[in-house]
């Protein structure tokens, strides 16, 4: 998965030929019930721990301690909400440039 920003998304559909290109970012909010429970998804879906997979192992469990921290200011009675950013595109592409 390649990430890209509004103008990259942008960018690519003009080069495409697309026109009338309309780009909204949306943010989804996601509720964890605890920075493990957080960290345990995240590894699931290749996150932290794939991430770091090549760094020597103190700088790793240096690393993992800090996002632990971090995370654990977010921490709320309701546990953590974190908006994940979503970007829809609706574009036009006419006949002729098919």
């Amino acid at each position: 998965m390649k990430r890209v920003t509004a103008s990259e998304l942008h960018d690519l559909f003009s080069c495409a030929g697309f026109t009338d290109i309309f780009i909204e970012s949306r943010s989804t909010p996601r509720q964890y019930g605890s920075v493990e429970e957080f960290m345990k998804q995240g590894m699931e879906l290749g996150g932290a721990d794939q991430l770091l997979n090549d760094v020597p192992d103190d700088i790793r469990r240096k690393i993992m301690t800090e996002i632990f921290e971090e995370l654990g200011k977010k921490m709320t009675p309701d546990g953590i909400t974190l908006g994940i950013g979503t970007l829809f595109a609706v574009a036009t592409k006419s006949n002729e440039s098919m």
